[in-house]
């Protein structure tokens, strides 16, 4: 009861406007848009796009309660997505993520990067110079970057403090955005596995927005099989990660629908 009442305050009086077009449900609240016809997440994404802006950005608690407020379906896409293929190096702290340099050299081991437990958004070079993708809280000795020369810090730390070491002692995490600079890497490791600098921000919004705001269900991300990289929300408001391929109902935002 309470709930509802605090909706009501948020979203005011809700009566959906419902256009039915080929078993097409779409009921509207402010600029989120529900749509009832099972679709995966790409498929989505491109009817939101055609027909409002875009999947739905869900960035604060008042947007929540707007969304759970709709007649949704027990999951629903929203338009957060784990983006496994942009990795960057970035400056010396978390402060702000400043790119200093973009990668499009990348050297992954077979069937990397995994995402293994939906909590791999750092990178190990392994003992025959390849990468794997492994969890940031891991431990293991890293490689800085200072005049002009690596060096192997055999030191087991996680990924952020390893970071930051280097910040404070040298200059930068290894940047290995070369083939050769990935063998000069090697040549300092002497094969120990070993973090360089390259790292994702997880979880992103399809509308490019940043998402600070994520509701997870409990143990949630996890990628418990394979492939989970695309967000769901529950109908009582907290998300989990499916399937990209799944097919669920949606959630739109933006401009009003147009049917044709």
């Amino acid at each position: 009861m309470e709930l509802f009442v605090l909706m009501m305050l948020v979203v005011g009086p809700h009566i959906p406007t419902i256009h039915t077009w080929h078993q097409l449900i779409v009921y509207e609240t402010l600029e989120f848009h529900f749509v009832n016809i099972s679709m995966n997440w790409m498929d989505a994404q491109s009817y939101c796009r055609l027909k409002h802006t875009d999947l739905a950005t869900i960035q604060n608690v008042q947007d929540l309660l707007i969304v759970v407020s709709m007649p949704l379906s027990p999951l629903s896409w929203i338009g957060l997505y784990d983006d496994l293929i942009y990795w960057r190096y970035s400056s010396e702290f978390w402060v702000y993520e400043s790119v200093w340099s973009n990668t499009s050299y990348v050297n992954w081991a077979s069937g990397q990067p995994s995402n293994d437990g939906g909590e791999e958004f750092c990178v190990l070079m392994t003992g025959d110079g390849s990468w794997d993708d492994l969890n940031c809280s891991s431990n293991a000795s890293f490689v800085c970057q200072g005049g002009g020369q690596y060096h192997l810090v055999n030191l087991p730390l996680a990924w952020l403090d390893a970071r930051i070491h280097c910040g404070t002692f040298y200059e930068e995490m290894a940047i290995v955005d070369r083939s050769h600079k990935n063998q000069m890497v090697l040549q300092v490791t002497g094969g120990q596995p070993a973090w360089i600098g390259i790292h994702r921000n997880a979880w992103k919004w399809s509308d490019s927005s940043p998402a600070y705001f994520r509701p997870w269900a409990p143990t949630q991300p996890d990628n418990s099989n394979p492939g989970e990289h695309c967000a769901v929300s529950t109908s009582i408001g907290i998300w989990q990660d499916e399937n990209c391929l799944s097919e669920f109902p949606f959630v739109c935002h933006g401009g009003k629908c147009v049917l044709s």
